[in-house]
């Protein structure tokens, strides 16, 4: 009886933990915000490697503004998908100039690529001229199908 009631535990905190698991998302999205190009301090080296990375080859003043902006660095996988068309991600966003009018952004992959990462950013005259970004979403479609999507805390 005993160790039928131990090989009851067992299975049940089997169970247990494969259904707390994380699930990794379809779609993540990591974003950087260039905001200065004043060397950021030693402290922080993991902001200062991204500001460096962004920076890097650009000399004059200008060339330094024109990267100013929002970075948006995705990674999808969507390999349990039933993938018969070409990839394509598509980033929509909204800026501060711009109100309700829903921009978009929109890379193109093989269909075999059913795992990979791309990057969106709004730098530059786009950046100085419509401000920030306010909210954004990302979708990944195989044709017209729609496979995955992350989006922003304030996207509607």
């Amino acid at each position: 009886m005993a160790m039928r009631a131990l090989h009851f535990l067992a299975i049940a905190s089997i169970l247990l933990s494969v259904s707390c698991a994380s699930h990794k998302s379809e779609v993540d999205v990591r974003t950087y915000h260039l905001k200065d190009t004043k060397r950021v301090k030693r402290d922080y080296k993991v902001v200062r490697a991204e500001q460096q990375k962004r920076l890097r080859g650009a000399i004059t003043q200008s060339e330094m503004a024109a990267r100013k902006g929002q970075y948006y660095m995705i990674d999808w996988d969507v390999r349990q998908h039933s993938v018969t068309d070409p990839i394509r991600v598509v980033f929509k966003y909204h800026q501060a100039a711009t109100g309700t009018i829903e921009l978009k952004m929109i890379e193109n992959f093989a269909k075999s690529e059913t795992r990979g990462s791309c990057e969106f950013a709004i730098v530059g005259e786009l950046y100085q001229k419509k401000g920030r970004v306010l909210d954004w979403r990302v979708e990944v479609y195989s044709g017209a199908k729609l496979l995955a999507s992350e989006q922003s805390y304030l996207w509607e």
